[in-house]
C-alpha cells in the first residue's frame, strides 16, 4: 500500500459523499500486515518487547490475544455523523475479518462542548439551539458525576420544548432513554456512552467500549519518563518538521511544542488526584531517577527501576503514589496503535497526531 499523504486529504463539500483512504480493500491488506509487523517486533520498550507488550495487554483486557484488533475512537460527548461514521467502518471491517472493533472512549479528555445543539427550521434557514446537558468544569469527563432523574427529567424536558413533537420521531428519545436506564452509573460517561450505544443497536454497529481511566496501562509512560530529555527533544523536532514541511506559521499550530522550565520537561500526560483539576506532567532527570511535578507541584522521584516495576504492574495501571495519570492526545495515538490495535480509524482531524506518531 502505497504512503499516504495526509496533507492532501480533505472532507468532502457534497451531500452524500465520503471520503475513505486506504480502500476497503487495502485496509483489509493492512490490518494483516500491522499485525504480523508489530506482533513480531523487537523494539523493547519498558523492558519488554513492543510484541510482549501487545500480547499482555490484550489478555488483560480480554482475557485471550490469537485476535485481531481494530481501533476507533471519541471523547464521550456528542458526536456529529462523521464521527459516528468511523464506528460503523470500524464495526463492518472487524466483522469482515472476525476479528473486534474496540471504541475508545477518551473519559481523560475534558468537555469542549457543554450542551447538545439541537438544529432548528426558521423562516430562511437552520439555527442551532444548545440545550445544557453538563455543567462548565476544568475536570475530565471521568470526574464528572452522573446526572440524577431530577437533571434527566430537566434534559429532557429541555429538549421536547426545542423540538415540540418532533422529539418522539428523533433517535433522542432513543438516546435520553438508555442515559435514564443505565443501570448504576459511576459518572456521566457510563451514560453518554449507553445513549450511544442504544443507537448503535439499531444499524448493526457492534464495538467493545474501552475506557482510557480503565484500559490506559503505563508501560510507554514508564519507557517516555525513563528517556524523557530523548523523548522531549524528538517530539519537538518532529513539530518543527511538520511546520517547515506544511508551511505551517506559529508555534501553537498544530498544537504547542512540549514547553521547558529551567530544567523541568514538559511530557504529553495528564495528572491528577481525586476531584482536582487535571494537570501537566512534567519531569525532571536526576542522578537518582526522574523527579515527577503536576505543573509546579512535585509528586516524587523515582527511580528507573521503580519506573519498570510500574509498567509491569497490571492491577494498578494508571496510578501512582495516589496520583492518576493519563496520555494526551500523541501519546493516546502512540499506544492505542502500537499497543493495542491492528489497525487504527481515525477522521480528517486525526491527520496531525497520526503524522507525529509516525516520526516520533
Amino acid at each position: 500500500m502505497a504512503a499516504i499523504d495526509f496533507s492532501r486529504l480533505a472532507a468532502p463539500d457534497g451531500n452524500g459523499q465520503v471520503l475513505v483512504v486506504p480502500t476497503p480493500k487495502e485496509c483489509v491488506e493492512a490490518v494483516r500486515n500491522n499485525s504480523e509487523r508489530l506482533n513480531s517486533h523487537p523494539h523493547v520498550i519498558a523492558g519488554r518487547s513492543l510484541g510482549e507488550w501487545r500480547r499482555r495487554l490484550r489478555r488483560s483486557i480480554w482475557g485471550r490475544n490469537d485476535f485481531l484488533v481494530i481501533g476507533t475512537g471519541h471523547q464521550p460527548g456528542f458526536i456529529h455523523p462523521g464521527v459516528w461514521a468511523k464506528s460503523v467502518v470500524a464495526s463492518r471491517l472487524a466483522k469482515a475479518l472476525g476479528a473486534t472493533a474496540a471504541h475508545l472512549v477518551v473519559d481523560s479528555d475534558s468537555p469542549k462542548e457543554t450542551g447538545l445543539k439541537i438544529p432548528i427550521d426558521g423562516e430562511e434557514s437552520f439555527r442551532l439551539e444548545s440545550v445544557p446537558v453538563l455543567s462548565a468544569s476544568a475536570h475530565a469527563y471521568e470526574q464528572i458525576s452522573p446526572l440524577d432523574d431530577r437533571r434527566m427529567d430537566e434534559l429532557q424536558r429541555a429538549l421536547c420544548g426545542v423540538l415540540g413533537d418532533r422529539f418522539d420521531r428523533t433517535q433522542l428519545e432513543l438516546y435520553v432513554g438508555a442515559m435514564r436506564e443505565c443501570w448504576g452509573p459511576r459518572n456521566v460517561v457510563d451514560q453518554l456512552v449507553a445513549g450511544v450505544r442504544a443507537i448503535d443497536h439499531l444499524y448493526d454497529v457492534e464495538l467493545t467500549d474501552l475506557r482510557m481511566s480503565r484500559s490506559w496501562w503505563t508501560p510507554l509512560l514508564s519507557h517516555v519518563l525513563i528517556h524523557a530529555g530523548e523523548f522531549f527533544q524528538v517530539y519537538n523536532r518532529a513539530l518543527e518538521n511538520y511546520r517547515r514541511m506544511n508551511r505551517v506559521r506559529g508555534r501553537g499550530r498544530p498544537f504547542p511544542d512540549l514547553a521547558r522550565r529551567d530544567d523541568m520537561l514538559e511530557l504529553p500526560a495528564w495528572v491528577f488526584q481525586g476531584e482536582s483539576p487535571r494537570r501537566r506532567l512534567y519531569a525532571r532527570v536526576t542522578s537518582n531517577g526522574t523527579s515527577l511535578w503536576a505543573d509546579h507541584e512535585f509528586i516524587r522521584e523515582v527511580s528507573e527501576r521503580t519506573l519498570l516495576e510500574w509498567a509491569d504492574d497490571e492491577s494498578s495501571p494508571a496510578s501512582l503514589y495516589g496520583w492518576s495519570f493519563r496520555p494526551r492526545a500523541v501519546l493516546l495515538t502512540m499506544w492505542a496503535r502500537l499497543m493495542l490495535c491492528d489497525f487504527f480509524i481515525h477522521g480528517i482531524g486525526g491527520n496531525v497526531t497520526s503524522w507525529g506518531k509516525l516520526h516520533l
